[in-house]
């Protein structure tokens, strides 16, 4: 069965708002989590095709270093990736944190 392009869409979306509102869920053990790096390092047949058909997936809330091992690691695919609320980390992939508010550091943008 093959599921029409909206469904995923809608799933990314949800998902990305969801991180928009707290970032962190993404550095928790977090199944949403798991399923997008599924989506990002290892795309079924159906994704890939999606987005050799213009799908472009919504990825919010990966730290800076996920989107540095995707971009890497997927050069043919980044025109069918997006990347908000990317979360920043140190040099040993710990979460940084505002000095003053202890809100984690993110781009906040694309």
């Amino acid at each position: 069965m093959k599921i029409p392009i909206r469904v995923p869409c809608l799933i990314a979306l949800i998902f990305s708002l969801s991180a928009l509102q707290s970032p962190v869920w993404a550095y928790n053990a977090n199944p949403a989590y798991e399923w997008i790096m599924q989506q990002l390092f290892s795309p079924d047949a159906e994704q890939l095709y999606r987005e050799q058909h213009g799908l472009v997936f919504i990825y919010a809330g990966l730290t800076d270093q996920d989107v540095e091992n995707a971009l890497d690691q997927n050069f043919d695919r980044i025109e069918a990736m997006m990347f908000v609320a990317t979360i920043h980390t140190d040099a040993d992939g710990n979460v940084l944190r505002d000095a003053d508010t202890g809100a984690v550091e993110t781009d906040g943008g694309c």
